[in-house]
């Protein structure tokens, strides 16, 4: 069954058909030469305008229409210029001014020429690169190309409405939708009319502003100014960017090595390291590491890198397994710090911190600031944003004394950045639409399962009714008050297709459709329903993997719908037991060892007596663990130097580090 057929069964009849994805990314620009554009339109028809636009709900919309799509030009060059709705704000402690920086992208595309991508936060350039002509100049502008041509097309078309009047920073604009689906919620239940939508400057009809749209109302952030959107002539447009500016496809990471005590502190990042004292704010230093940023354009290069400091004021938790981790539920402050600037750290969603003047902050509302101390590159995180400003200005190189109090009113500002927020656009005006009840199921019912006392019944077509109430009690008891289920299929490779049936009660019977998970190179479908048949189902506890050897590292509740799931349930534990063992007891205090330089230690030293089924092999400066699974698929994982070599267990196996 096709999923338009699927939808068909699942959506009343006679409701708004299409398909809809979000198409605009945040970046930036800075300020660019103005341009004047004019609408000649003579002092008659201006008068005409009015009158159709004083009720443009009525028979004159493809007025309204015609002239939206007359604005955008017909030409073969794309121009867009969006400005995203995260932006920051910049401290400067020396006045306490705060500067919104505005995160504007600017795009020329041009099949014959290329792709011209300028990103700009407030006045710094962050990327300005040109693709040339060819394929990945056409898969990087899709996103532009399609806003361009679904509003284009849909305006041509007939398929685009007016649906409400409104305002955008206080200009009036008609609301136009463009695409709209009607999908399912397992949530609650319930069809939701998800859409795009464009507003237009009620006497230009020019757009000024795309937003994604739930049941006709927009949620914080969804959606982004548009600047600029027209089609060019051919030959006009900018072209001039430098193709070897190009960050696209950058792998990037960082690694955690050895731990530093003060004098050792004092001593890194030539002498310049920075910190906020043994404690801060009643926030003990816990814990101060060496981190090292790195980055490579693709995975046979080698990694380019950069050295820093991570110190983290907090709670650490109970010790496990040798390790204590960071307790960042309860407060706390992390820095972390470099002296020289990466092309992916320290930055800000791609903001890089060698560009914020020295003696200033750049802080968004997340709890994040960038700044420069000295030379030194600095990000500081935390819950609370008065926390993060506390820590900019009590900074100071491990050593030096601490800076003299600020007179600047930090709990003022701190207010001032978590309620003005001056980057969010303000938008009025919408068309809400009531959500519609779900088809329950068919009554056919494909595949059914059970575990412990729960079971699972999958109706036509794709719908999952899941019964929870005779669930033994020692599982019960365990569990919180709802449930994360998902199905899935086995593909090749072991690769999975999921779908998710959230959230579930405990105690219960819960029917719901199964949802595809989003998928990375077809984000417009992650809303789609799943169609059965399944492998299998299993509930999402979120306990991790403390909980698995109690089940001999099977989930708690793993549900078998047909053979190949239960192969699957099989060999992704057997993984899960090898990935664990090697990362863990013995075998990890060697691995630290052979990472400074020690040869690995005789295979009886790195054995577990209590799992004799796992073999371990060692020579030289590595050693080898291998395990088979009741299906007799054998897994194996080489340690080279202390870091993984070869191996054949991965994601969504097992996570192997």
């Amino acid at each position: 069954m096709s999923v338009e057929r699927l939808l068909d069964r699942l959506v009343p009849p006679g409701e708004e058909r299409g398909d809809w994805e979000r198409v605009l990314a945040d970046a930036g620009r800075s300020p660019r030469r103005p341009r004047v554009r004019a609408l000649a339109v003579p002092a008659a028809a201006a008068v005409t305008a009015i009158a159709v636009l004083a009720w443009p709900f009525g028979g004159e919309t493809p007025t309204v229409l015609d002239r939206a799509l007359a604005a955008m030009g017909e030409g073969p060059v794309i121009h867009v210029v969006t400005r995203g709705e995260w932006g920051g704000t910049q401290i400067d402690f020396g006045s306490g001014d705060l500067t919104p920086q505005y995160a504007e992208t600017e795009v020329w595309y041009d099949p014959s020429r290329g792709l011209h991508y300028v990103g700009r936060l407030g006045d710094r350039v962050v990327t300005d690169h040109l693709q040339p002509a060819g394929p990945a100049a056409d898969r990087s502008a899709e996103q532009y190309v399609a806003l361009a041509n679904r509003y284009r097309d849909a305006l041509r078309a007939g398929r685009a409405r007016v649906v409400a009047e409104g305002r955008v920073e206080g200009r009036a604009v008609l609301w136009i939708r463009i695409r709209s689906q009607w999908l399912p919620d397992s949530g609650d239940g319930k069809n939701h009319l998800f859409a795009e939508e464009v507003a237009v400057d009620r006497d230009t009809y020019e757009p000024v502003y795309t937003r994604s749209t739930r049941d006709g109302r927009a949620p914080p952030g969804g959606g982004s100014l548009l600047l600029e959107l027209e089609r060019l002539t051919a030959g006009e447009g900018d072209f001039s960017g430098d193709p070897r500016q190009d960050s696209s496809g950058v792998y990037s990471g960082s690694e955690l090595s050895e731990n530093l005590s003060p004098r050792r502190l004092a001593q890194v990042l030539g002498g310049r390291a920075v910190w906020l004292g043994e404690s801060f704010a009643g926030l003990p230093l816990a814990e101060t590491r060496r981190i090292t940023f790195k980055q490579r354009r693709r995975p046979s290069d080698p990694w380019q890198t950069t050295n820093g400091v991570s110190l983290f004021y907090g709670s650490l938790h109970p010790r496990r397994g040798g390790i204590r981790l960071r307790d960042d539920s309860r407060p706390f402050v992390q820095l972390l710090q470099a002296t020289e600037a990466s092309a992916r750290w320290p930055t800000w969603r791609g903001v890089s911190a060698a560009g914020i003047p020295e003696g200033s902050l750049l802080v968004d509302a997340t709890g994040t600031g960038f700044l420069r101390h000295e030379g030194v590159y600095v990000s500081i995180s935390s819950r609370s944003m008065r926390r993060v400003l506390d820590a900019a200005v009590a900074l100071r190189t491990v050593g030096a004394p601490a800076p003299p109090r600020t007179s600047l009113d930090l709990d003022r500002i701190a207010k001032d950045l978590e309620a003005r927020r001056p980057h969010v656009v303000r938008t009025e005006g919408g068309a809400p639409v009531a959500p519609r009840a779900i088809v329950k199921r068919g009554k056919r019912v494909l595949q059914r399962g059970g575990t412990r006392g729960v079971t699972i019944r999958i109706h036509v077509p794709g719908v999952a009714v899941v019964d929870t109430r005779r669930m033994e009690p020692s599982l019960k008891q365990r569990l919180p008050e709802t449930l994360v289920w998902h199905c899935f299929r086995v593909l090749p490779d072991d690769v999975l297709q999921t779908g998710g049936i959230a959230p579930i009660p405990r105690s219960g019977v819960k029917t719901a459709v199964v949802l595809a998970s989003p998928s990375f190179r077809n984000r417009q479908r992650r809303l789609q329903p799943l169609r059965p048949p399944y492998d299998g189902c299993e509930l999402g506890t979120g306990y991790g993997r403390n909980w698995l050897p109690r089940f001999d590292w099977h989930g708690p509740l793993e549900i078998t719908l047909t053979e190949r799931g239960r192969r699957y349930f099989d060999e992704r534990a057997a993984a899960r037991e090898l990935a664990h063992f090697v990362r863990n007891g013995a075998r990890r205090q060697a691995r630290i060892r052979m990472r400074a330089g020690a040869a690995a230690p005789p295979a009886a030293q790195l054995a577990d007596p209590s799992r004799a089924d796992i073999d371990v092999t060692s020579s030289g400066a590595r050693f080898r663990a291998s395990l088979t699974a009741p299906t007799g698929r054998r897994f194996y994982i080489e340690i080279v130097r202390g870091r993984i070599g070869q191996k054949n267990v991965g994601l969504p196996l097992a996570f192997v580090h």
